[in-house]
């Protein structure tokens, strides 16, 4: 797949990302497709990892109101100290 590579890299961060002490918040950034979103929450499938809980409450509106299901997105942000989901700076849309 065209995104075959990104998407395997941005797995390895993700579970870097885990593996970082509580206490600190790590920057992220992976391509994945749109499972569904509602309201500040998008749920990100990724192909080679379980699904990813993004929070939308830290980017503009304008960038994500139109996405819909199976859309291939870029997101960046930070996991939570919680490590339970991303916190998103971005949301792009990308072309496939």
């Amino acid at each position: 797949m065209k995104h075959g590579w990104i998407t395997v890299l941005a797995s390895s961060l993700v579970l870097w990302a885990v593996a970082v002490s509580p206490a600190q918040e790590v920057a992220v950034g992976f391509e994945g497709r749109v499972q569904w979103i509602a309201g500040n929450i998008l749920v990100i499938a990724l192909e080679a990892s379980p699904s990813i809980n993004v929070d939308l409450s830290e980017v503009a509106q304008d960038q994500y109101q139109g996405l819909h299901e199976r859309d291939w997105v870029l997101v960046t942000g930070r996991v939570t100290k919680q490590r339970d989901r991303v916190i998103a700076t971005s949301v792009q849309r990308l072309g496939v």
